[in-house]
């Protein structure tokens, strides 16, 4: 379209800069094959198409065609894979041929005049780019149809494009001055573009045009959209970018932003200032994914490198909210809008006083007018739109002044004055109200519809200070100031935006300090989330939740960490109140069912097993008992607890057995020494007096005096039981005793009769085994059973004795 003879086979892999990226119909796709395949070095990827055999190449229009009954063709200047442009004279504004006006024509292929998909692509350029009258945007004058051709009609540019320039150095940097001028003429028609609340979405070298008078001119809007709107991505599915400027965001299929075009831009100018693309042959998103690290660009200064780096992040978020924000940061802000440059040479003086279209004011319109934003560049100016020039001094006196005039003068006054809006108590004596009222008389007047323009963006410069100061709550005052003096300003879309796509990456970050557990950070990113005004209380409320939830478990965590210590120092069941077991039980009142601390249970539950098995084989059976005891009280390893109780029981019973053995060993030596006795009475009394023994009785000497004493020996039958009533005593939990499951297998039946103390706290004191039969069976078993009774307090311990009775099912 703007290029010096270009042919149709210039076109290659710098036309697309090594890649694109898109999901598109399949017949739309096959339509671009012929240019993909025909790539200098087939580095051009397309992704989301299957392309397959290669299509005919449709007819071009040849030199003097009359296309439309308007525009003569001249000459193909590109062979796109949508179109073909071509240059062309328009007859209708040159009649009789002198002076030829020429137009840049871009006709839709023929095989794709009945794809609705790329017809829409080709309406919403012209829709679009007529909507952006801009010096650094290409002229679209029509968009019409000849004989099923669909075409735009677009201002004729002499010139190259970037992508042609960058050729021609074949990856030399350009000199610096020359290369800003680039930029800043591209960052002002991007910039313009975002004010209309469209992300062009394809910004690259092929899209720059540098005319033969240096305007910058940004073309091809065929697949821009709304910004971050899905609708046109999902309606049409033409969604191009070219890859080694596309952002991570945009190569992963996400609706472009303005973020994603402030992504492009920096490409392009990382470019142009060093020669070589910012992260090689690789695509951001390959990049990202490998954690590259651009390179500076040599020679450029620090505070323009930073701002370059910025807006290279691989985060949205991270990078500058607008194109203007992106030039204000560098060394060449001050070329804007300068006075001093001569006509054609800088075609975006203005941009800042277009540009002013993020962020926020503060908060109360007195603050507006009387408290400069921290951090801020200087307040804004409001314009004061003037009418007609005045009348003469003679003709003065004789004029009649209109309530009209009236109006406007007064709001011009009051906009010297710093009185824009109303304040509390205000009767109308500001800028806004008159502008308003001259409205009411006049609809349709000009100065009262720029002034109001003029004081909404004034406030939308201010919001701008407030979002880069961090003041959301601010923001959104401002916001509502603007808005409320001007609902029609296109500011607003974008600063709304802004503030929502804010809040949304504020929220995400609190979610993701809660998961990590960084609670105190995660509280203030929501409370500052809700100064935004943005986000729903669903959604804050989720959020809350979760970071409760995460400052539980931490909480749950700390007390899991105290109980290991205290396993791990053997602080199993002491101290009282502080022991591993205590905080065991504490924690589990609130979390009984959490794995982690079923495995606390677990970890503290193998010890006190292990302590049981050393008390069992030292023969502390009672101690076991108690270990055992508390093991079985948290309801745990139950297998393992019933292994330990066979196992004490064994031992027990071993033990009584070798304790009877004893017994009965001394009883043969009594039995022994008693016969002899016996068999002393018939002889004559001994030298010393020995009184024998009666039979029957086993003597049993005592040592200290030598006397003997009589033993009557142990009854054949258990004495009768002497039982109390346990109600009488008071008692409040109660476990009956388990039947051993030896004496399962060899189905034995037996009693025991125990004799304890109830000590004042409901606890059961020592335990002592005063009789059963058969010895050593059920002993264990009744005392595990007693230990864990409970009884009502008393003043005073009691003793109690009670008989248990233990008879197989």
């Amino acid at each position: 379209m703007a290029h010096e003879k270009q042919k149709p086979s210039d076109f290659g892999d710098d036309e697309f800069e090594n890649a694109v990226t898109t999901a598109i119909p399949g017949a739309v796709a096959r339509a671009f094959d012929h240019d993909l395949a025909t790539a200098d070095n087939g580095d051009v990827e397309v992704i989301g198409s299957d392309l397959t055999a290669l299509p005919s190449i449709d007819d071009v229009l040849e030199p003097g065609f009359l296309l439309g009954h308007r525009f003569e063709i001249v000459e193909l200047v590109h062979s796109g894979g949508m179109s073909n442009v071509y240059k062309a004279i328009d007859r209708r504004r040159n009649p009789d041929g002198s002076g030829q006006v020429h137009v840049a024509i871009k006709v839709m292929r023929a095989s794709l005049a009945s794809e609705h998909d790329a017809r829409l692509a080709l309406e919403r350029e012209a829709a679009r780019a007529q909507r952006l009258s801009h010096p650094n945007i290409v002229n679209v004058f029509d968009f019409d149809e000849h004989d099923g051709r669909f075409f735009l009609v677009m201002e004729w540019l002499e010139g190259e494009s970037a992508n042609e320039l960058l050729r021609r150095t074949a990856g030399e940097r350009l000199d610096q001055a020359f290369a800003w001028q680039i930029i800043e003429g591209t960052a002002a028609g991007v910039q313009h573009a975002h004010l209309h609340n469209i992300v062009h979405a394809d910004i690259n070298p092929a899209n720059v045009f540098i005319t033969k008078t240096h305007e910058i001119k940004l073309l091809d809007f065929g697949v821009a959209r709304n910004c971050g709107d899905v609708s046109d991505t999902q309606e049409d599915r033409l969604m191009w970018a070219t890859k080694a400027y596309a952002s991570p965001e945009v190569l992963s299929e996400l609706a472009p932003v303005v973020e994603d075009d402030i992504f492009s831009l920096a490409c392009f100018a990382y470019r142009l200032l060093s020669g070589a693309r910012p992260f090689g042959g690789a695509s951001a998103l390959e990049a990202k994914r490998d954690s590259v690290e651009v390179a500076p660009v040599p020679g450029l200064h620090e505070n323009d490198w930073q701002t370059l780096r910025r807006a290279l992040d691989y985060n949205r978020s991270n990078r500058p909210k607008s194109a203007a924000v992106f030039l204000r940061s560098t060394q060449h802000a001050g070329h804007l809008g300068s006075s001093e440059e001569e006509p054609g040479t800088q075609p975006w003086k203005g941009l800042l006083a277009l540009t002013a279209i993020v962020a926020v004011v503060a908060a109360g319109f007195w603050w507006f007018q009387q408290q400069p934003v921290s951090g801020s560049a200087p307040a804004s100016t409001v314009e004061v739109p003037t009418s007609e020039p005045e009348a003469s001094s003679a003709e003065a006196t004789t004029v009649e002044v209109s309530p009209l005039d009236t109006l406007l003068e007064a709001a011009a006054l009051a906009v010297t004055e710093e009185r824009f809006v109303p304040l509390d108590g205000d009767d109308g004596n500001n800028a806004t109200g008159y502008y308003r009222e001259a409205l009411l008389i006049e609809p349709d007047n000009a100065i009262a519809l720029r002034g109001l323009r003029s004081i909404s963006d004034s406030y939308v410069q201010q919001a701008e200070a407030a979002l880069r100061a961090s003041q959301p709550a601010n923001s959104v005052l401002a916001l509502a100031v603007a808005t409320d003096v001007d609902p029609g300003n296109p500011a607003l879309e974008i600063i709304d935006y802004l503030l929502t796509s804010e809040a949304n990456q504020q929220l995400e970050n609190a979610r993701r300090a809660a998961r990590d557990g960084d609670i105190d950070r995660a509280n203030q990113l929501l409370l500052s989330v809700e100064d935004y005004q943005r986000i729903d209380r669903a959604s804050l409320n989720e959020v809350a939740a979760l970071i409760a939830t995460s400052a539980d478990s931490q909480a749950l965590l700390a007390d899991i960490e105290q109980i290991d210590l205290r396993i791990a120092a053997g602080q199993l069941i002491t101290p009282t109140g502080d022991s591993a077991l205590d905080r065991l039980l504490a924690v589990s009142a609130e979390n009984s069912d959490d794995p982690r601390v079923l495995a606390a249970a677990d970890r503290l539950g193998e010890r006190l097993l292990g302590n049981a098995a050393f008390a069992t084989e030292a023969g502390a059976f009672a101690e076991a008992g108690d270990w055992l005891a508390v093991v079985e009280s948290l309801e745990i390893l139950e297998a393992e607890v019933l292994d330990a109780r066979d196992a004490l029981e064994a031992a027990t019973a071993e033990f009584r057995a070798a304790e009877a053995r004893e017994a009965a060993e001394a009883e043969s030596r009594l039995a022994e020494t008693a016969a002899v006795a016996a068999a002393a009475t018939s002889a004559e009394p001994t030298a010393d007096g020995a009184i024998g023994v009666a039979p029957g009785a086993v003597e049993s000497r005592d040592t200290d005096n030598g006397a003997a004493t009589r033993v009557d020996p142990e009854p054949a039958d258990p004495p009768p039981v002497r039982r109390q009533s346990l109600s009488d005593l008071g008692i409040e939990r109660y476990v009956a005793p388990k039947f051993p499951r030896s004496a399962r297998r060899s189905d034995t039946a037996g009693f025991v009769e125990v004799g304890f103390v109830v000590l004042p706290d409901g606890s059961t004191g020592d335990i002592e085994i005063l009789n059963a039969n058969p010895r050593g069976v059920f002993d264990a078993s009744a005392e595990r059973a007693v230990r864990q009774w409970r009884f009502a307090p008393r003043d005073e311990p009691v003793n109690a004795r009670v008989a248990l009775s233990f008879q197989p099912d």
